[in-house]
């Protein structure tokens, strides 16, 4: 999973380094919603973020070095904490965007 989201976090920086200079959403999910996909939300966004003492909680603290002072700004939402688990149709996101 950390080479995954790594990856993810490559993809991310390339977009960043497009001409696009619309917001990116990333948006993880599973079968049930609270679990796998929070997680890795939290991680990505502790990479994306810049926060290597958070994303090193989770391996990943080389992948955040790659962001530390971009000054981005990135929203971490889960939209079924509150939801029963069967309705679990729309799940964690991140959006980044620039400052």
């Amino acid at each position: 999973m950390r080479e995954f989201l790594a990856a993810t976090a490559r993809q991310i920086l390339a977009h960043l380094a497009g001409p696009s200079k619309e917001p990116i959403t990333v948006v993880t999910q599973c079968a049930d919603g609270r679990h796998r996909p929070a997680v890795t939300a939290m991680a990505l966004h502790a990479v994306v973020a810049g926060d290597i003492e958070e994303a090193a909680t989770y391996g990943l603290a080389g992948a955040a070095q790659a962001f530390v002072d971009r000054g981005l700004v990135v929203q971490l939402a889960h939209r079924d904490i509150d939801r029963d688990s069967s309705s679990a149709d729309q799940q964690p996101c991140q959006v980044v965007r620039r400052r």
